[in-house]
């Protein structure tokens, strides 16, 4: 009996500082303990009399976007000297706290206050907003939807929220995409496996700040169709070898030719190759229309470097058509995160390393520019994927600072792309005019009339169903690798960034050479 008793003694502090310490520690995590929880991380903050909220949502692992965001905030202040800007509750140490930024107006009463509430397994976005929906004012606006998925999300947990103390926020989306998404969830009426569009999920009340799939398709099209060094067509020298053999004289004259690999898992593949589909074959697009075939991948999952299967026996099939066409350029659309396209380029310029001269690679904005201009020398080495790409980016990727740092701080230097905090800037600025209104009007004090303002802005920034309005401001990158290794003295490759003028042309903004050992 003694003998139990000295064994419990032995684990009884082990066991205490155990059970004193582990809720303790949980909780540092961002692990909600039901009655030990901080309570601002279970409730949205208040909103000060004469102020509004707009609402930021994004995962609790988000912090470095967090920081362009507020990096974003300033860069605006910077431009426009009316604004005033207090990040000082921006980082704030808990891991449960809720960060903010504020914007004032030089002149006027109220301000806006940007706050930053942690999705995550117990809090998704259906819990922030019917948290929201419960406080009194509602915010004027979520802010969010870094990718489609998560706009989805987004936008369905708005749709069933219909009672707010005041006007339903509206929700500003910042890089999502997808002109139609699918659901494996419960739609709004019930139904499994809905394919919505998204803009209409949430409808009325949307308005995305990117350039959707469709615009992106058309913009890179158009700069293709406008380049001598990527339209798809016959090449010159083969082409002249086949003069000169007769073959020419006999031959049928060759449609330009697009291949395309679709990921099943990924939604944003689907969507973009289905508005790449619809706009070469649409009354319009290139004559003659192209040979336009491809291939689905079931997942894209795989290494840093090396493909699954699929995309080994895709890769393999991309080789042999090519084989089977005339000397020409191609087109091949792999519209993908960097991965799944790091892979299948390394096993097409692996067996054939001078297939950048009759390839041409288009990515859209599945890959962001950081993959070539910071990471390339493990995530993009240009040294062996020899073949072309272009990618497409929401706003200038290279806009670095020249000279003197920017009033307010966060300078912009190579080799980090811009494409994010300039994309934040320009987004508050147009939702800052509105709130104050162009002419200097008051905070507008519901969501109503921040859209209204929205919607009359000028020049005009989307168009009546809440999409971005294209044609101008687009940006397509360019990654041109040495094609023939036999070339000395050139760079291994070089990086453009080309922006689209109100005239619809193509103005080169910025070159940049990139070669082995780049500067940090």
């Amino acid at each position: 009996m003694q003998g139990a008793k000295d064994s419990m003694s032995r684990f009884r502090w082990p066991l205490s500082i155990l059970l004193v310490c582990l809720p303790l520690a949980l909780i540092v995590y961002g692990v909600r303990i039901p009655g030990l929880a901080p309570t601002e991380y279970i409730s949205p903050r208040p909103v000060p009399s004469g102020d509004r909220e707009l609402a930021w949502f994004n995962t609790t692992t988000s912090g470095a976007s967090w920081e362009r965001f507020v990096a974003g905030v300033r860069r605006a202040a910077a431009d426009d000297s009316k604004l005033l800007v207090d990040d000082s509750g921006a980082f704030l140490d808990q891991t449960t706290s809720v960060p903010e930024i504020v914007i004032g107006r030089v002149g006027h009463s109220g301000r806006l206050r940007i706050r930053w509430y942690k999705l995550s397994g117990d809090h998704p976005p259906q819990y922030w907003v019917e948290q929201l929906a419960l406080r009194d004012p509602a915010p004027l606006a979520i802010i969010g939807g870094g990718s489609s998925d998560r706009a989805r999300d987004m936008a369905r947990a708005l749709a069933r929220q219909t009672t707010w103390q005041g006007a339903r926020p509206l929700f500003f989306i910042t890089n999502a995409t997808a002109e139609k998404v699918h659901s494996d969830q419960d739609a709004i009426d019930g139904t499994v496996g809905v394919t919505s569009e998204l803009l209409r999920i949430y409808e009325g009340r949307s308005f995305r700040f990117c350039f959707n799939n469709r615009q992106m398709a058309e913009a890179i099209l158009d700069f293709v169709w406008q380049s001598e060094t990527f339209r798809p067509r016959l090449l010159a020298d083969e082409a002249r070898l086949a003069i000169g053999s007769g073959l020419l004289a006999i031959a049928p004259p060759q449609k330009p030719t697009v291949f395309y690999v679709d990921w099943d898992d990924d939604p944003y593949s689907s969507d973009l190759i289905g508005q790449f589909r619809d706009l070469l074959y649409a009354e319009g697009g290139p004559k003659p229309a192209p040979v336009y075939s491809g291939w689905k991948i079931p997942f894209s999952v795989g290494g840093f470097y090396r493909a699954n299967k699929p995309e080994e026996e895709v890769a393999d099939a991309i080789l042999k058509e090519l084989n089977r066409l005339p000397p020409q350029r191609t087109l091949l659309i792999l519209p993908t995160a960097a991965a799944p396209a790091r892979r299948m380029l390394r096993l097409l310029a692996g067996a054939a390393p001078e297939l950048g001269r009759k390839l041409v690679v288009i990515n859209g904005d599945g890959m962001g520019a950081n993959t070539i201009l910071r990471d390339g020398e493990f995530a993009w080495p240009v040294r062996v994927l020899t073949i072309p790409v272009l990618l497409f980016t929401h706003n200038n990727p290279v806009g670095w600072d020249e000279g003197e740092t920017p009033t307010g701080g966060f300078p912009l230097a190579p080799p980090n792309s811009t494409e994010d905090v300039l994309h934040v800037s320009d987004m508050v600025k147009s939702f800052s005019r509105a709130a104050w209104g162009e002419t200097g009007d008051s905070l507008a004090w519901d969501a109503n009339i921040l859209s209204k303002r929205l919607l009359a802005s000028k020049p005009a920034l989307f168009d009546e169903t809440g999409n971005r309005i294209g044609g101008r401001g687009e940006y397509i990158c360019a990654v041109r690798p040495r094609t023939d290794p036999t070339e000395v003295g050139l760079p291994e490759a070089r990086f453009e960034a080309w922006r689209r003028a109100p005239d619809r042309s193509w103005q080169l903004v910025r070159s940049r050479t990139l070669s082995p050992g780049r500067e940090p």
